[in-house]
């Protein structure tokens, strides 16, 4: 799948990743996300997806593919 980081707290290391696909945001934590980039709010990336015990979505497998756009 693919979306976009919305909302990153790397004091805690959990953020929340958007897809169009998805109901509501995916949950993720930095040690899903693959090679040493850390992720920002607005990076483009692919993840896959599985869901919790409440069924809410949970994001793994994360590759940054594009980076925050900035001016």
């Amino acid at each position: 799948m693919q979306g976009f980081v919305v909302h990153y707290r790397p004091d805690k290391g959990f953020g929340f990743i958007r897809c169009d696909q998805l109901p509501r945001d995916a949950f993720f934590h930095i040690n899903y996300v693959t090679g040493s980039t850390v992720p920002e709010v607005g990076d483009q990336v692919e993840f896959s997806i599985s869901q919790d015990r409440d069924g809410r979505p949970r994001a793994y497998d994360i590759d940054i593919v594009v980076g925050p756009v900035r001016s």
